[in-house]
């Protein structure tokens, strides 16, 4: 799995590719950096996963975690981009009704401005 990070309009972006088979070291690299977000007062953050080819349990917990700590301090953590498989998993998994999902970073953007 590889990340990457970007800021814009004071929401994170996070930018998710290959295989989201989560062990450490990865899984805490991405929640030392989303911790160091939140410290420097980031509430929202978006997770691209246009580029995510196949994700496992660990995978989905980290999700999961990235959320907790987001509505933890009041924000949001958001899905955009997500693949067919990922959201047939996702169905399954009843975890559609707890990540919000969009087609783009602006309709996740206008989510967070309403």
């Amino acid at each position: 799995m590889e990340f990457t990070f970007e800021d814009k309009d004071s929401i994170h972006l996070v930018n998710f590719s290959g295989s989201f088979l989560t062990q450490p070291p990865p899984e805490s690299d991405i929640l030392n950096h989303i911790n160091e977000k939140i410290e420097s007062n980031c509430q929202n953050f978006v997770l691209n996963l246009s580029e995510v080819k196949i994700i496992n349990s660990s995978g989905l917990g980290l999700l999961i975690k990235i959320l907790t700590k987001a509505r933890t301090i009041g924000g949001d953590a958001v899905l955009i981009n997500v693949p067919d498989t990922l959201a047939q998993l996702l169905l399954v998994t009843k975890l559609n009704t707890v990540f919000k999902s969009f087609n783009s970073f602006e309709d996740a953007v206008a989510n967070f401005n309403s």
